[in-house]
């Protein structure tokens, strides 16, 4: 790593680290260990900006090392992330046990100097990426683009989409019903 050093940005580190450095520090384009040097145990990523991490911290004094848990989830509140998901569903969603989650969630927003609440049901962990268009060859390009003309893999992902969307209408007219 001693040769990325220009690349990285090692200010999370501890300082006695030979790789510690904030000249980097939070710089722009810079890469930014997530887990300060600590040993990754296990890591399950199914987007960008949506992953969960076990951490082991190195323990120096001969005690048993400490494992904790860290995870993104973009467009989710941390309070119910935290509640709500845990490795075995990120495991279940990869693994195609589960296929999507959703979960509700309120918000306050202020449209034109006036405040509302809002209940929004979002996809909490989904492992389809509806923004690229995946090649056989494995190389991906954007969901729009004029080349992508394999009219099946469209097709199915549109079903998919619709499938969804039914899904939402019929927990949204159960839950209707039980209020």
């Amino acid at each position: 790593m001693m040769e990325l050093k220009e690349e990285l940005d090692t200010s999370n580190y501890d300082p006695n680290d030979p790789l510690y450095s904030d000249v980097n520090k939070a710089v722009p384009g810079k890469f930014k260990e997530e887990v300060a040097g600590q040993t990754i145990k296990e890591f399950c990523g199914l987007r960008e900006k949506l992953y969960f991490i076990k951490v082991q911290e190195s323990n120096d004094d001969g005690t048993s090392p400490k494992v904790y848990q860290k995870m993104a989830t973009a467009g989710t509140k941390g309070h119910l992330a935290k509640k709500y998901l845990s490795h075995q569903r990120f495991l279940d969603v990869l693994n195609e046990t589960q296929t999507i989650m959703q979960m509700n969630q309120k918000t306050i927003r202020s449209y034109q100097h006036k405040l509302y609440n809002i209940d929004q049901r979002r996809t909490a962990l989904s492992s389809i990426d509806d923004k690229r268009y995946v090649l056989p060859d494995g190389s991906t390009r954007a969901l729009g683009h004029h080349k992508n003309f394999d009219l099946t893999s469209q097709e199915e992902l549109f079903k998919l989409f619709h499938e969804v969307d039914k899904l939402d209408k019929e927990d949204e007219s159960s839950s209707a019903s039980r209020n």
